[in-house]
């Protein structure tokens, strides 16, 4: 009889710290659509903290209907961000970015952005991983960055068009993780621009020993 509320109250303890070791601090999430030389813009800002937060953002340059073979210049932007704590501690950045230039140029060069700032703290060894699960293909007016720092330190930056998915070992202290799309000067003439899906996940070393807890009660439990 003693048994069991025992092994129950040890697991109901490293669960309730099990996260401890991991905590978001701020955030900062963008999406823009700009037309410069100062044409137009179109911006959303949120300093959410947890949770996903969604908005699309788009914008056009002057328009010439006098002008037979003039285009437009048009962004947008559409931004999907989530930051969330759970079995693995996670931020992600999803969406899509265009941007079509003028013609002639003067009239507008287009720029879109997605953005995701998020601040930090490890207070014991715990490992990470970041994903691109999407790439941009051949795009030169793509750019698309995963920056992890802690202070002056980069542990990781990341800017290349293809999928991967790469990892290591953080020690305690406080990070900054950036999470960026953007697409600028795309050609006239038709959509240009991808969409992207960047993944940062903290797995949590005490998650595996909840799991071994429990398994251990199943075990006990059965006749």
């Amino acid at each position: 009889m003693p048994r069991r509320p025992l092994a129950i109250l040890s697991i109901t303890l490293v669960a309730s710290s099990s996260h401890a070791d991991i905590a978001w601090i701020s955030a900062e999430r963008t999406a823009s659509a700009i037309i410069a030389p100062s044409f137009a813009a179109d911006i959303a800002t949120s300093n959410q903290l947890l949770g996903n937060w969604e908005t699309r953002v788009a914008c056009a340059g002057p328009w010439i209907p006098d002008l037979p073979y003039f285009e437009r210049a048009l962004a947008s932007a559409s931004h999907s961000s989530n930051i969330g704590l759970g079995a693995v501690p996670w931020a992600s950045l999803a969406g899509n970015v265009s941007a079509i230039n003028a013609f002639p140029v003067a009239f507008g060069r287009a720029t879109a952005t997605i953005r995701l700032d998020a601040v930090f703290t490890v207070t014991e060894t715990t490992s990470y991983e970041i994903s691109n699960l999407r790439g941009v293909g051949f795009w030169t007016e793509a750019t698309v960055q995963s920056i992890l720092r802690r202070g002056e330190e980069t542990i990781f930056n990341y800017s290349r068009p293809d999928t991967y998915s790469n990892g290591g070992t953080l020690t305690a202290g406080t990070y900054s993780l950036t999470l960026l799309a953007s697409f600028s000067d795309g050609s006239t003439g038709g959509v240009s621009g991808f969409g992207c899906d960047l993944r940062f996940t903290l797995p949590s070393p005490a998650a595996g020993v909840v799991a071994f807890l429990c398994g251990m009660i199943r075990r006990r439990r059965r006749p």
